[in-house]
Protein backbone atom coordinates (compact mmCIF):
# COMPACT_ATOMS: atom_id res chain seq x y z
CA UNK A 1 0.00 0.00 0.00
CA UNK A 2 1.49 3.17 -1.13
CA UNK A 3 -0.46 6.16 0.22
CA UNK A 4 0.49 9.74 -0.26
CA UNK A 5 -0.31 12.33 2.33
CA UNK A 6 -0.38 15.96 1.55
CA UNK A 7 -0.19 18.45 4.36
CA UNK A 8 -0.88 22.01 3.39
CA UNK A 9 0.09 24.97 5.50
CA UNK A 10 -0.30 28.60 4.78
CA UNK A 11 3.06 30.23 4.29
CA UNK A 12 1.69 33.61 5.29
CA UNK A 13 -1.37 34.17 7.43
CA UNK A 14 -3.79 37.11 7.34
CA UNK A 15 -1.96 38.97 10.10
CA UNK A 16 1.31 38.80 8.20
CA UNK A 17 -0.39 39.91 4.97
CA UNK A 18 -1.81 42.90 6.83
CA UNK A 19 1.67 43.70 8.16
CA UNK A 20 3.08 43.57 4.62
CA UNK A 21 0.35 45.94 3.40
CA UNK A 22 0.88 48.35 6.28
CA UNK A 23 4.67 48.35 6.25
CA UNK A 24 5.34 47.91 2.55
CA UNK A 25 8.07 50.54 2.27
CA UNK A 26 9.94 49.33 5.37
CA UNK A 27 9.89 45.75 4.11
CA UNK A 28 11.20 46.85 0.72
CA UNK A 29 14.04 48.73 2.43
CA UNK A 30 14.93 45.62 4.46
CA UNK A 31 14.89 43.43 1.38
CA UNK A 32 17.05 45.79 -0.66
CA UNK A 33 19.65 45.91 2.13
CA UNK A 34 19.85 42.10 2.09
CA UNK A 35 22.86 40.16 0.90
CA UNK A 36 22.36 40.01 -2.84
CA UNK A 37 25.09 40.02 -5.42
CA UNK A 38 25.95 43.50 -6.61
CA UNK A 39 24.22 43.28 -10.03
CA UNK A 40 21.14 41.56 -8.57
CA UNK A 41 21.01 44.17 -5.83
CA UNK A 42 21.06 47.04 -8.33
CA UNK A 43 18.31 45.41 -10.39
CA UNK A 44 16.23 44.73 -7.28
CA UNK A 45 16.71 48.26 -6.00
CA UNK A 46 15.62 49.70 -9.33
CA UNK A 47 12.54 47.49 -9.48
CA UNK A 48 11.61 48.31 -5.88
CA UNK A 49 12.15 52.03 -6.45
CA UNK A 50 9.86 51.96 -9.48
CA UNK A 51 7.23 49.97 -7.61
CA UNK A 52 7.37 52.39 -4.67
CA UNK A 53 6.89 55.36 -6.98
CA UNK A 54 4.02 53.66 -8.75
CA UNK A 55 2.45 52.79 -5.40
CA UNK A 56 2.80 56.38 -4.24
CA UNK A 57 1.15 57.70 -7.43
CA UNK A 58 -1.69 55.20 -7.17
CA UNK A 59 -2.35 56.26 -3.57
CA UNK A 60 -2.51 59.92 -4.63
CA UNK A 61 -4.85 59.08 -7.51
CA UNK A 62 -7.05 57.07 -5.19
CA UNK A 63 -7.25 59.95 -2.70
CA UNK A 64 -8.15 62.35 -5.51
CA UNK A 65 -10.85 60.02 -6.83
CA UNK A 66 -12.29 59.59 -3.35
CA UNK A 67 -12.50 63.37 -2.95
CA UNK A 68 -14.14 63.68 -6.38
CA UNK A 69 -16.61 60.96 -5.53
CA UNK A 70 -17.52 62.68 -2.25
CA UNK A 71 -17.90 66.00 -4.04
CA UNK A 72 -20.13 64.42 -6.70
CA UNK A 73 -22.35 62.95 -4.02
CA UNK A 74 -22.70 66.35 -2.34
CA UNK A 75 -23.49 68.02 -5.67
CA UNK A 76 -26.11 65.39 -6.46
CA UNK A 77 -27.76 66.03 -3.09
CA UNK A 78 -27.74 69.80 -3.67
CA UNK A 79 -29.23 69.40 -7.13
CA UNK A 80 -31.95 67.13 -5.76
CA UNK A 81 -32.80 69.63 -3.03
CA UNK A 82 -33.01 72.49 -5.54
CA UNK A 83 -35.19 70.41 -7.86
CA UNK A 84 -37.51 69.53 -5.00
CA UNK A 85 -37.74 73.15 -3.98
CA UNK A 86 -38.48 74.31 -7.53
CA UNK A 87 -41.13 71.65 -8.04
CA UNK A 88 -42.73 72.56 -4.72
CA UNK A 89 -42.61 76.26 -5.58
CA UNK A 90 -44.22 75.70 -8.99
CA UNK A 91 -47.08 73.70 -7.51
CA UNK A 92 -47.80 76.09 -4.62
CA UNK A 93 -47.39 79.35 -6.50
CA UNK A 94 -49.34 79.00 -9.69
CA UNK A 95 -50.57 82.57 -9.44
CA UNK A 96 -47.11 83.99 -10.21
CA UNK A 97 -46.93 83.28 -13.93
CA UNK A 98 -43.78 85.29 -14.56
CA UNK A 99 -41.68 83.67 -11.85
CA UNK A 100 -43.17 80.30 -12.67
CA UNK A 101 -41.62 80.40 -16.14
CA UNK A 102 -38.23 81.25 -14.63
CA UNK A 103 -38.44 78.35 -12.23
CA UNK A 104 -39.45 75.99 -15.03
CA UNK A 105 -36.32 77.02 -16.94
CA UNK A 106 -34.16 76.42 -13.88
CA UNK A 107 -35.77 73.05 -13.32
CA UNK A 108 -35.12 72.09 -16.95
CA UNK A 109 -31.46 73.04 -16.55
CA UNK A 110 -31.15 70.90 -13.43
CA UNK A 111 -32.80 67.96 -15.16
CA UNK A 112 -30.11 68.11 -17.85
CA UNK A 113 -27.51 67.27 -15.18
CA UNK A 114 -29.09 63.87 -14.44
Amino acid sequence: MNEEFKISMLLIDDIELQRIDNFYNDIVDEYVKGSLKEKEQIISQRIMKNLREENKQLKKQNEFLMKCDNRCQVLEQVIERIKDYLEYYLIDNLKYEESQEEFKRLLDILKEVE
